[in-house]
């Protein structure tokens, strides 16, 4: 089955590119976890050449199936989005060892693609955050499609007493770099007319009254 859809192309071969190459990005998020992965797909050969084109073809038609169904809901976008994913937590997505099994790959062992990956399908733009910790980067993106700053806002410390700042990521989003281009924030909550850190810093949470409808509507 043949398809005229680039995103699917785009994904499938994504896909396919992780199942030829070596295993060294492995992260699972604990240590003892990555190296017990590593080790077992370290004494596995590697998938070979007429088995990852196998794969890939048969995984065009599968994404397509998936994905499809949830292409058009101009309604509800980011629900669709998420309809629209394609996941491998510490085993497979369906739609991938489905595929495998098609191509003939009797079983996709752990490790063999990026755990803790997700890709998202969407109309025009393919995006995928791999590995545990990843950041989300671009795949593959239509020549028509306006990519849009970052928009991340500019914190420094961590979860547990971060300091945080009204100035944005301008870089173009998905970058894989570290943010860094920042610029003033100039959005406003649509609610109280606040700021971005009058809602979202260390003391405004601490703040009873606080605004509780926060909203970045207007500018």
């Amino acid at each position: 089955m043949t398809t005229s859809m680039p995103e699917i192309v785009a994904a499938a071969d994504w896909w396919a590119s992780r199942l030829r190459g070596d295993r060294s990005w492995i992260d699972a998020g604990d240590p003892e976890l990555t190296a017990e992965i590593k080790a077992s797909v370290a004494v596995e050969r590697k998938r070979t050449s007429t088995e990852v084109l196998a794969f890939r073809n048969a995984l065009v038609p599968a994404l397509e199936a998936h994905v499809v169904p949830h292409w058009d809901r101009a309604k509800d976008p980011q629900w669709a989005s998420a309809l629209r994913t394609v996941v491998v937590d510490y085993g497979p997505d369906p739609v991938l060892a489905d595929a495998a099994e098609s191509a003939g790959i009797s079983r996709l062992k752990t490790g063999e693609l990026p755990i803790k990956t997700v890709m998202w399908i969407n109309p025009g733009l393919v995006t995928v955050r791999e590995g545990y910790g990843g950041r989300q980067v671009l795949v593959w993106a239509s020549p028509s499609w306006d990519r849009p700053a970052c928009g991340k806002h500019r914190l420094v410390g961590d979860f547990r007493g971060w300091q945080v700042f009204n100035e944005i990521c301008a870089r173009p989003v998905y970058h894989k770099e570290d943010c860094g281009d920042w610029e003033p924030d100039t959005k406003r909550c649509a609610t109280c007319g606040g700021t971005y850190v009058d809602h979202e810093s260390e003391q405004a949470w601490a703040t009873p009254s606080r605004c509780r409808n926060w909203s970045r509507e207007n500018a």
